[in-house]
């Protein structure tokens, strides 16, 4: 693929995909106190507001969608300058640099930590979330970049 955009928001989009079905898989059973959706819709709703009702949920799927596109295009450009060797592991450095960042760093500044941070499994959870994000997209990301680009 040769747009490095379209190519970002697939490999964000598949590793979304991923991420989303780890998390939830461990929230429905009850191991996880909250799901990634829960803790985006905190990010851009008012406090207060309840977390579990279908617009607050379908509200953190569309923030948790952007970001993960923004990020999956971030991952081509890393790629393309790093080159395609290794992937995986670049993947799973990504994945937790952005779970350090988004999640330790960044998260605490819009959402209650209580909210954020509600209990280990759910913070494990969110970390294996993330480290399959980023291995899955730096592994779309590397199978369909092209070496050089075609210019108009």
């Amino acid at each position: 693929m040769r747009d490095s955009i379209v190519l970002g928001a697939v490999a964000g989009t598949i590793g979304l995909v991923v991420m989303l079905a780890i998390n939830l898989i461990l929230f429905i059973t009850e191991i996880a106190g909250l799901s990634i959706l829960h803790q985006a819709a905190r990010g851009v709703l008012p406090p207060g507001s309840p977390l579990g009702t279908a617009p607050a949920l379908g509200l953190g799927l569309l923030v948790t969608l952007l970001l993960a596109i923004i990020l999956g295009v971030l991952a081509v450009y890393i790629v393309s300058a790093t080159g395609r060797d290794y992937a995986w592991f670049k993947g799973l450095v990504y994945g937790a640099a952005i779970w350090v960042l988004v999640y330790g760093l960044l998260g605490p500044l819009f959402i209650p930590v209580q909210v954020l941070r509600p209990d280990l499994p759910t913070s494990v959870s969110v970390l294996l979330g993330h480290l399959a994000y980023g291995l899955v997209a730096f592994l779309v990301a590397a199978q369909y970049r092209t070496a050089s680009r075609e210019r108009v």
